[in-house]
Formats: C-alpha cells, structure tokens, sequence
C-alpha cells in the first residue's frame, strides 16, 4: 500500500460473554500507544501511522489481545523509480547491443571489389610465342578497405599479390617465368 492510501483495520471475537470494548493500539519501539476504540478503524497510511497495531477485546470476564498487524506506507515515487531504473537501462543495453552488431556488420561488407581481366601485349617480335592450348584469361580481384581513421597522409599501404599471367589465343610471347611485382598506391 502507498502512502496516502485509506486502511481499515477490523477486530472480532466469538466471546461469550460477547466482547462489549475493542482498543486498537499501535507499537512504537516498546511502548503502545491508543490509536482508536471499536470494532473498526480506519486512517490514512503515513510515515506516522506506519508499525505494527493489535487489538484488545474485552468483556466481563477479561481481555485478549491479538496478532500484530503491519502497517507500512511505501512512498509512491519509490515505486516508479523501482520499476522505471530497470526498463530504462535494459533499453539502454539493447541499443548498445544492436549499435555494436551494426557497426561490425557494416564495417566488415565494407570493401570495395574491383575486377580486372587483362591480357598480356607485346610489340618485341622476340617474345612472342605461339599460344594455341592456352585460352585462359587473366583475373585478379582486388579488396580495398577504407580505414575508419587516417594517422597520416603520408603513410604508404603495400598490398602484395599473386597474378598468374595466361596466354591469350591472340597474343604470342616468349616464355618467361618471372615473377613480377607491383606497388599500387593509394591517393
């Protein structure tokens, strides 16, 4: 119950002789205090009227007292802070959650793919060959990734590659198993 809220506390006894007085009392550390006389009462919960109260029934014969009921008031904003704290940081989390996934997702299909298909020319009679059984044609693919941040403007990026070069049924060339190398540049 909240504060504010209307409690009515009730007492009844099958004496008999019938019970002819009932006294409501509230405990306070180790003294009781009279709250009401009756059968009922009622008040408004506060931090005043919050603790334990028991009832006395008396008749002619003499008194009984009863269990001790507790009467405590929460304050209404304690409740919505318990409630509200938790939703609010599991929200939180969610977001935080879902902003990480995204943010791996979208920076690892990040790359930019490039396709190249060349053939190898030669204007030097001396290195040509006849290639009549090689039809196969030259691919590499290549990945750039562009970084999140940039320490320097001068920094150079080396990407190595292996390109196998086939002979195309057009082109004649020497037979040369060289490797070759080469350095591309970012702008």
């Amino acid at each position: 119950m909240g504060e504010g809220d209307t409690v009515t506390l009730t007492c009844s006894s099958d004496a008999n002789p019938p019970v002819h007085n009932y006294t409501w009392y509230m405990k306070t550390g180790a003294e009781s205090l009279v709250r009401g006389t009756g059968e009922s009462i009622s008040f408004n919960v506060t931090s005043d009227t919050s603790g334990l109260y028991y009832c006395q029934a008396q008749n002619e014969v003499g008194s009984q007292t009863s269990t001790e009921v507790v009467v405590q008031g929460v304050k209404q904003g304690s409740v919505g802070v318990t409630v509200i704290l938790p939703v609010i940081i599991t929200a939180f989390l969610i977001f935080a959650l879902l902003l990480i996934l995204g943010f791996v997702y979208f920076s690892d299909s990040g790359f930019l793919y490039a396709t190249m298909a060349t053939r190898p020319m030669t204007s030097d009679p001396t290195q040509r060959v006849a290639t009549r059984d090689q039809d196969d044609v030259q691919y590499a693919s290549v990945q750039i990734k562009h970084p999140k941040t940039q320490t320097s403007l001068q920094e150079d990026s080396i990407t190595y590659a292996s390109v196998q070069f086939h002979r195309g049924s057009a082109a004649i060339r020497a037979e040369n198993d060289d490797v070759i190398y080469s350095e591309v540049n970012q702008l």
